[in-house]
């Protein structure tokens, strides 16, 4: 979306954008409740993968973003095996960042003077503001510069997230910035805009999600645009990586302390569309196996592929469609992943 001069003053837009600032920056967008997801990309999942280790304990930190309900309950899981007596000075301190993060929650409209909601309301709010300005240094400018649709190297950004009790979290990366044009333009030498360059559409992370944790086990169910990840190496997820640039996914997750089951919807666009079930298992303490299958489909959706009972593999789909498109519009993923934890601090 861009501003018109004759429609929107710059003293009208200044005014605007001071006051956001001034206000979202005075709260911070931690932990709202369970149901919150954290990204891909926060410090959370290698903090609690340094525990496990720590514990010889694995837990399920393979698909991301996971509900801060569920990191609730892998930390139970570490707490109960952690050896506090003899536990590192590095460790104990990680473990008490890890307890404060997950259990304060930031909620603007009870912790301000500003009420949104009454005291005894269900619903919270929380803000946060980041400023980012950057200017940049070319040695050729006949060069354009390589950004992707996953750009979010805005100006200005506005995370904000709302919650319903524990059970139900919306969260929405807001935005303003040069827009996407204007970004690769070879000349370009800031991530300031200037008045014909102004955008605050389309932001790459949002979702809602609902969820609940029950002591032994929990589940939750989202939809998000982008940011989900399966897997992790040392040069990111080669199964499905946070940057994938899709419209849409869905994940309906189910997990306890030795099991964890994932069905996951994705739509890469308006006529593609990528079916997996993931499914990951842990045995004697130390093993975990996972497993992950499906198909990526050019075409129509197929509801089958979504009984989660059922591989996706089970259809036989490739011949399906070899036999009426010459196998050019589906593809089958297949992927094991296997952890050992032999002692502690070592996988």
């Amino acid at each position: 979306m861009y501003f018109a001069k004759n429609n929107f003053s710059k003293r009208k837009f200044h005014f605007f954008l001071a006051f956001f600032i001034t206000l979202f920056s005075n709260f911070s967008a931690q932990v709202v409740n369970d149901s919150q997801l954290l990204k891909s990309d926060n410090w959370i999942y290698n903090a609690l993968e340094t525990l496990s280790l720590e514990t010889q304990n694995p837990i399920f930190l393979d698909t991301t973003p996971i509900s801060v309900g569920e990191l609730k309950f892998y930390l139970s899981q570490i707490e109960s095996k952690l050896d506090f007596e003899n536990l590192s000075k590095a460790n104990e301190k990680l473990y008490l960042q890890i307890k404060e993060y997950l259990y304060t929650t930031k909620d603007f409209g009870k912790n301000s003077n500003l009420k949104i909601f009454p005291e005894d309301s269900a619903a919270r709010i929380s803000f946060n503001t980041k400023i980012n300005p950057e200017i940049y240094l070319r040695s050729n400018k006949n060069i354009a510069p390589t950004i992707n649709y996953f750009y979010d190297d805005w100006l200005l950004s506005f995370p904000t997230i709302a919650g319903i009790s524990e059970n139900v979290a919306l969260e929405i990366d807001l935005f303003f910035g040069k827009d996407y044009e204007s970004s690769i333009n070879p000349s370009s030498t800031s991530n300031i805009p200037s008045s014909t360059e102004r955008e605050f559409e389309y932001p790459v992370f949002a979702y809602g999600n609902v969820g609940n944790n029950f002591g032994n086990w929990g589940f939750s169910a989202s939809i998000g645009k982008e940011g989900f990840s399966i897997g992790e190496t040392k040069l990111g997820s080669i199964i499905y990586n946070s940057t994938f640039e899709t419209d849409a996914y869905s994940v309906l997750s189910a997990y306890s302390s030795n099991l964890k089951y994932n069905l996951i919807f994705s739509q890469v666009d308006s006529t593609k569309f990528l079916y997996l079930h993931n499914f990951n298992i842990k045995l004697f303490q130390f093993i975990k196996i996972g497993f992950t299958e499906g198909g990526l489909r050019n075409g129509p959706i197929e509801l089958r592929f979504l009984n989660p009972s059922m591989f996706v593999h089970s259809f036989y789909a490739a011949e399906d469609y070899e036999k009426n498109e010459n196998n050019k519009n589906y593809c089958s993923y297949m992927g094991i992943t296997l952890d050992i934890f032999p002692t502690k601090n070592l996988r």
